[in-house]
């Protein structure tokens, strides 16, 4: 287990118990601040605790990409979502009005601003409970 870190010290010195580092590290910093009494660590304790230190850290900067890469997708399909209703919003305002869609959108867009409301949710007004801009 020695051969794991090539030496027989935590990287930074060979940290004993309770006694201070020369970094002047808290507590927290320490090898052991949880042990009630210090002690000398072997060669194959640090060994065995960079290999769960190196563990922990993959873990922690790896344990948040599958959310991240299920952010994009989701925000994928919510544009998608969002532009189907926008668009049937916009046939439904340009047959009411009988103008072209880009005038429909026009007119969405400006009802939408003037009411301090999302595209969106005047689109989904207009295809669910007939909103008429």
């Amino acid at each position: 287990m020695a051969a794991l870190l090539g030496h027989c010290h935590w990287p930074g010195g060979g940290w004993r118990g309770r006694d201070p580092d020369a970094a002047g590290r808290p507590d927290h910093w320490r090898l052991e601040p949880l042990l009630a009494e210090p002690r000398d660590w072997s060669c194959e304790d640090i060994a065995v605790a960079g290999v769960l230190a190196n563990a922990a850290t993959s873990y922690v900067v790896n344990a948040s990409k599958p959310r991240q890469q299920e952010q994009p997708s989701e925000q994928l399909q919510q544009a998608l979502e969002s532009r189907i209703i926008i668009e049937q919003a916009k046939g439904i305002t340009a047959q009411q009005h009988t103008i072209s869609v880009d005038q429909a959108y026009q007119l969405m867009r400006g009802y939408a601003r003037n009411n301090n409301a999302s595209l969106r949710g005047v689109a989904e007004a207009i295809v669910a409970v007939g909103l008429q801009v």
